[in-house]
């Protein structure tokens, strides 16, 4: 009986040891919080979501959708979340003010993205009518840039319309109460308000369309704390690719070419130059868009992906 207990006491003995010498187990790190707007060039980033992609590439993801990308970038920005999905358009404003934030990916690129939807009612029929009109937009994104190539296309100005900038949730209900005579918007917005205003709706193309890149933004900081991470993020998103249907004038193809650097200095140019810009100085340098942008992930992955000039792989 003795010779039991003596043996009990070494075992607990020698367990106790080895748990105050066994090394302390890794912090778990907290998922990559994802910003993702509402709209269909985010597809492959939902598909990957929906479809448990990141999680098969190893990468913890929250996944959360919000109204536009200028809300995600912003919200990346003041550190609510780590990855986020955003315009050219966006980025370029934003590039002017910061450059805290990584654009590791474009996801998608659409030529033919945005409209300008009209009440017929406020007399508006087509684009030289909306002169003197209250134009609805979301300052900085995308269908702020379409409406100032379409109003560019009349030969008008930014000073010949009533410009009334809103919160993308805001401008279709704006619409349709007639706050606002037009709303400059992208899909889905445009086929929902169409159909609401039936025949009171009119739909306005500019000739010339430009083209939106989508784009994965990240923090700083997953560069440099969570790289294998966000690899295997963008693996996920490689992976989702053949998963999407192709859109009309839309290529999914997770990349990083010369075409977003010559796109965010155009759009800076316009913005600098433009007064619905009022907090742009026009004496603001023209940023140097390489330095917000970072190949090294994506490569890793597949170096084909990346077509950056004077760039290449480590």
């Amino acid at each position: 009986m003795r010779a039991a207990l003596m043996a009990a006491v070494v075992a607990v003995t020698l367990a106790a040891t080895a748990c105050a010498t066994a090394p302390p187990r890794a912090p778990v790190a907290p998922p990559l919080r994802f910003a993702a707007p509402t709209e269909p060039l985010a597809a492959i980033a939902t598909v990957a979501h929906e479809s448990g992609l990141f999680s098969a590439h190893g990468a913890n993801v929250d996944f959360v959708a919000v109204d536009c990308g200028i809300r995600a970038l912003d919200d990346l920005l003041a550190r609510e979340y780590e990855l986020a999905l955003a315009s050219d358009v966006a980025l370029a404003r934003r590039t002017l003010d910061t450059q805290d934030f990584r654009i590791v990916a474009t996801i998608a690129v659409a030529e033919d993205d945005s409209r300008v939807v009209a009440r017929r009612s406020a007399g508006i029929e087509v684009a030289a009518h909306l002169a003197g009109k209250r134009i609805g937009v979301v300052r900085d994104g995308q269908p702020h840039c379409y409406l100032h190539t379409l109003l560019e296309s009349e030969s008008l100005a930014e000073d010949d319309v009533e410009l009334v900038f809103l919160e993308a949730d805001e401008g279709a209900q704006a619409l349709l109460d007639g706050t606002i005579d037009a709303y400059a918007t992208r899909p889905p917005t445009i086929d929902r308000l169409a159909n609401e205003l039936g025949d009171d709706a009119v739909v306005l193309a500019a000739p010339v369309n430009p083209s939106k890149m989508l784009s994965l933004v990240v923090h700083p900081d997953v560069l440099e704390h969570r790289a294998d991470e966000l690899v295997s993020v963008l693996a996920a998103l490689i992976d989702a690719e053949g998963d999407v249907a192709p859109l009309t004038g839309a290529d999914f193809t997770v990349h990083l070419g010369q075409d977003l650097l010559v796109a965010l200095e155009e759009h800076a140019r316009w913005i600098i130059g433009s007064p619905c810009f009022s907090k742009v100085a026009e004496t603001t340098p023209i940023p140097d868009t390489l330095a917000v942008v970072d190949p090294e992930p994506l490569a890793s992955l597949d170096p084909n992906r990346v077509r950056l000039l004077g760039w290449s792989a480590r």
